[in-house]
């Protein structure tokens, strides 16, 4: 079975695909997606998980989505299942419950169950991850949430001979708008919380996202690591963003992506890295639309020898409401066979419940620092998980296990350059500087 590759695209509606990139204020309650709302500071570079009580319904015209299947392609042809997941709701469309299998030699095995409590506000209070092992459901992992006027505190334990041990702490801060506007990551170490990173932003005028800076914890203190600027236009729309890496006691910039518009959507978008004193094309995404201006496909490309050369595609199917029920996404072109090699799709469904509210479904990850400059990086996700890493061709580089919680991964191998890595059913990029 070939390894899949996916590209990070939010897809329920355009409003949520641009939104994140966008710098706009990620945090809002009303934008919609399939995904566990993974709200961020930074949008797209960071992902932060934050509060999960100010959740959206998103529908299938009438039905829950209660199911997602995973498939891939074998032979270009063969649609073979991957994994699916289930999700149960309390009275208030709270997800309660959520299972995952994994098909293997032709038959669905458990794989993972999650189960989630509330407070008297329907604010998560207890989010506990189990793993299938020998017939028997066994604990992994659990989050713990804590809430105090503008501040939210989130414990992460693992399960560790018998009893649950501390793993992480995040501690999130919002401004008086409800923008996240502060998020630190502490790690238990020797009996006490050790500061690990950290995230602030700020918003201009028009409350769109202007400025994040990322810290690493170096001997108990806080030091520079990067800074990403966000520009608009007078329609605010974001046109330019830049990321900065810290060196010498200065931001220097590393990579620069430019936005084009046609009637307020997106057309395509152009990111150049720094090589010495300039900065060099190195790959560009394009988006195209149908008349009711719905997005149905975006296609990625690197540059190679001086000529633009497609490296992924992911298309997005609607039904006769508008919903999307489906995404494919294809990498590993083919000029001899005219075609990609890697076909991926999930699909969403409503097979267990009928009714007029829908909660957000999914796990989340997340990745810091992103852009990286060594050869670690940090991968918080928030259940048991395989991941895997591709180059900008689709090809495999690395692959590995991750646990709940933060996972520390070395990646020695990696050139500098712009990367992909799967988790679950999510992709993100990362940039190796």
């Amino acid at each position: 079975m070939k390894t899949k590759i996916l590209i990070l695209i939010i897809i329920l509606t355009v409003a949520h695909l641009y939104a994140q990139e966008k710098g706009q204020d990620v945090f809002a309650s009303d934008y919609q997606t399939l995904d566990i709302i993974d709200q961020s500071i930074a949008g797209d570079e960071y992902g932060l998980q934050i509060d999960q009580s100010n959740y959206n319904s998103s529908v299938l015209g009438a039905c829950r989505i209660d199911t997602i299947y995973e498939f891939t392609y074998e032979n270009i042809t063969s649609k073979v299942p991957l994994s699916r997941e289930f999700f149960s709701f309390t009275p208030f469309n709270e997800i309660e419950t959520g299972y995952m299998d994994k098909y293997v030699s032709g038959a669905w095995q458990p794989s993972g169950k999650n189960t989630i409590t509330y407070d008297s506000q329907n604010r998560r209070n207890e989010y506990l991850s189990y793993e299938w092992v020998n017939n028997a459901w066994v604990n992994a992992s659990k989050f713990n949430y804590f809430y105090d006027n503008l501040t939210y505190i989130q414990i992460t334990q693992r399960w560790q001979s018998g009893t649950w041990v501390n793993w992480n702490r995040s501690t999130t801060t919002k401004n008086q708008a409800g923008q996240n506007i502060a998020h630190q990551v502490e790690t238990w170490k020797n009996n006490t919380w050790q500061i690990s990173w950290a995230i602030s932003a700020s918003y201009n005028s028009n409350n769109q996202l202007s400025t994040t800076n990322y810290q690493v914890g170096s001997n108990g203190v806080l030091v520079n690591s990067t800074k990403t600027t966000y520009q608009y236009d007078n329609d605010k729309l974001l046109i330019l963003k830049e990321q900065y890496k810290w060196e010498n006691n200065n931001y220097n910039l590393v990579t620069q992506t430019h936005y084009y518009y046609n009637q307020g959507l997106e057309d395509h978008n152009i990111t150049s890295e720094a090589s010495g004193s300039n900065l060099v094309v190195t790959s560009k995404g394009v988006n195209v639309y149908d008349n009711q201006l719905r997005l149905i496909a975006t296609d990625y490309y690197n540059v190679e020898n001086q000529n633009w050369v497609l490296a992924v595609r992911v298309t997005n199917e609607y039904n006769t409401n508008g919903d999307i029920i489906a995404y494919d996404n294809y990498s590993m072109w083919s000029p001899t066979a005219n075609n990609f090699m890697t076909h991926y799709r999930t699909e969403y469904m409503c097979n267990l419940l009928s009714s007029s509210a829908d909660l957000s479904l999914g796990s989340t990850f997340n990745i810091y620092p992103n852009p990286l400059s060594g050869d670690r990086v940090s991968i918080l996700t928030d259940r048991p998980q395989h991941y895997l890493l591709f180059n900008m061709s689709g090809f495999l580089v690395q692959e590995g296990m991750l646990y709940h919680g933060d996972n520390q991964i070395d990646l020695p191998i990696l050139d500098c350059g712009i990367y992909f890595i799967k988790v679950g059913t999510l992709i993100k990029k990362i940039v190796k500087i």
